[in-house]
């Protein structure tokens, strides 16, 4: 199943309903002005391989969660106002080819473990 709402004028949260969507394997949100945390209940998607919420208002913290998704193949967060650091844990993502987090408001080091995500075709 595929749920792609982008590029519209969608406004608020992201619906924590999202997660009840078991056969949910891609999500593409982005373009659109959500607001508000990435809910941590989307890391509960079973068959989710494509997570795009770039280009949003999207505050807080990447749900550390999100790291053990092992059918995660795209993680699209660029755009945002995302705060906080990288997860040594984002080497977790064996299936994750693309990852990009770039325009937001993360800070600290990048983790001393990055050669290990060798599965990263884009970062």
């Amino acid at each position: 199943m595929h749920l792609d709402l982008s590029d519209n004028f969608l406004y608020g949260d992201i619906p924590f309903s999202v997660s009840k969507l078991k056969k949910l394997e891609l999500l593409n949100l982005k373009n659109n002005q959500l607001t508000g945390p990435i809910p941590t209940t989307l890391t509960q998607i079973p068959n989710l391989k494509t997570l795009d919420l770039a280009r949003n208002q999207l505050t807080g913290e990447i749900p550390r969660l999100i790291y053990w998704n092992e059918v995660l193949q795209y993680l699209g967060l660029r755009g945002n106002s995302l705060t906080g650091s990288l997860s040594p844990d984002m080497c977790q993502l064996t299936g994750l080819w693309y990852f990009d987090v770039r325009g937001n408001n993360l800070t600290g080091p990048i983790p001393d473990n990055i050669g290990n995500c060798t599965s990263f075709e884009i970062l």
